[in-house]
């Protein structure tokens, strides 16, 4: 009899793992919308060389970089000293948009959290071509974020690490002295 019960136990997991997992894929993904996860893709690949200006806000913190004498600094504060290594990994964050997948065709964009996203990135190059993309909500399965680049209506879901690069304050980018 206890075996008769285990085996049941057994059972009933596997179906509720089964009916959890058949939900997931009902309604978290509208049928409407098609994800392709083939492999990671370049949405905007751009070289450091050829940027002069970037802007991006995160959750209501402003960044302007402007580049001068071959090197970024603030332009609303030129004169402070900036960790080059620290500026140079975010504008590469910045001008390199990589998506993992991508939804053609959302119904909206309220639900990637792109109506109001937590970051807007812009950039200037030295040819005159202006980019323009925003970070939304993070997926809550695999921890990677929805992006949308600025007249195009596909819908990117990107590394985390875009986010968590651009989401540093002032103080962090400054040059520290060692004593």
């Amino acid at each position: 009899m206890k075996k008769q019960k285990k085996q049941l136990i057994i059972l009933i997991s596997i179906l509720v793992i089964a009916l959890a997992g058949f939900w997931a894929s009902v309604y978290l993904v509208d049928s409407t919308e098609v994800i392709d996860t083939i492999s990671v893709t370049s949405v905007i690949k751009t070289d450091a060389a050829n940027v002069d200006e970037v802007t991006y806000t995160v959750d209501g913190n402003e960044f302007d970089f402007i580049k001068k004498n071959d090197k970024w600094v603030l332009a609303d504060d030129p004169d402070t000293a900036l960790n080059q290594d620290t500026v140079d990994k975010i504008i590469s964050y910045c001008i390199n948009l990589n998506s993992k997948s991508t939804i053609e065709n959302p119904s909206s964009i309220e639900e990637y959290g792109l109506d109001n996203p937590h970051c807007t990135i812009s950039f200037k190059t030295n040819d005159g071509n202006m980019y323009k993309y925003y970070i939304g909500d993070c997926f809550a399965i695999d921890g990677n974020y929805f992006a949308k680049v600025d007249g195009d209506d596909t819908i990117y879901t990107i590394s985390n690490l875009y986010y968590s690069t651009l989401n540093t304050d002032r103080d962090s980018l400054k040059e520290t002295s060692e004593e």
